[in-house]
């Protein structure tokens, strides 16, 4: 219902910016100067469509966005701020030998939650081609810079017995990083209609990543049970780390899911 109301309103638009001008029998209208476009990428198959973000080269989404200085000649720009969190549940029961939990079925209930965030942003400029009537190519430039914020994990964990419990919690803070990309790309916009089109993009350059740093990892355990040695006992620890990642390369990028591009302009092109 969501993306049925997304989609009618940015019909609405359409249609009300481009009442002053002459209808093309073929429905068809390339951009023009002063025009401005937004980008998305449209994954899964007819009957179960999505409509999302696109994605840059270091592994983030962003909102993208196109203005055209002129006819043939646009800037782009990506750009988004991720922030993100999940959590991971697991149950199990395990039959131990003699150990200071004791002996017999011991039964684990562990809960682990991931939270990070990060900002992106991808400015870049493209040449456009004659082409066809609806065939639009492309070429141009990119970069990419793209800004990681720390990494919390949490591990909450129950461990139960008979006569005996342990709960721990461990939480590890990472610190995030800096990554890079400067590519060269090629692509296309199919109109299939007037002001929306199709199309894909392949792009090659050069990415780095320099993520990591001095790490914080906290753990708190406490142990109840009528006959174990370790009833009422508690622990707590703290630990830092250095854990640092870097990666960097030449590659190709290529989208495999189908970009879909709406344009929008209230200028009246009949009176220029």
């Amino acid at each position: 219902m969501k993306k049925i109301i997304i989609l009618g309103l940015v019909g609405i638009l359409n249609h009300a910016c481009f009442a002053q001008e002459s209808e093309d029998p073929f429905f068809t209208r390339k951009p023009a100067k002063g025009d401005i476009g937004l980008g998305f990428s449209v994954s899964g198959a007819i009957a179960n469509i999505f409509v999302g973000n696109t994605s840059d080269t270091l592994g983030g989404n962003f909102l993208f966005g196109r203005y055209y200085l002129k006819d043939d000649l646009v800037v782009r720009v990506g750009f988004g701020v991720n922030s993100g969190k999940g959590t991971f549940t697991f149950s199990d029961s395990v039959s131990t030998e003699a150990n200071y939990l004791g002996t017999g079925q011991v039964f684990l209930d562990q809960k682990t939650t991931i939270s990070s965030n990060s900002f992106f942003i991808r400015p870049g400029i493209e040449k456009h081609f004659e082409g066809t009537k609806k065939l639009d190519p492309y070429v141009g430039a990119d970069l990419t810079i793209a800004l990681k914020g720390r990494t919390k994990t949490v591990v909450e964990e129950a461990a139960s017995q008979t006569d005996y419990t342990r709960n721990s919690t461990q939480e590890t803070v990472s610190p995030g990083g800096l990554g890079f990309g400067i590519s060269l790309l090629g692509g296309f916009n199919y109109f299939i209609a007037k002001n929306l089109a199709i199309g894909a993009e392949c792009s090659w350059g050069f990415r780095s990543n320099n993520l990591g740093g001095e790490s914080e990892s906290t753990y708190n355990e406490s142990n109840s049970g009528s006959d174990n040695f370790l009833d009422g006992t508690n622990i707590n620890t703290t630990n830092s780390f250095n854990s640092k990642s870097r990666s960097s390369g030449f590659g190709v990028n290529a989208s495999g899911a189908i970009k879909l591009s709406i344009f929008f302009s209230c200028k009246d092109k009949t009176a220029e």
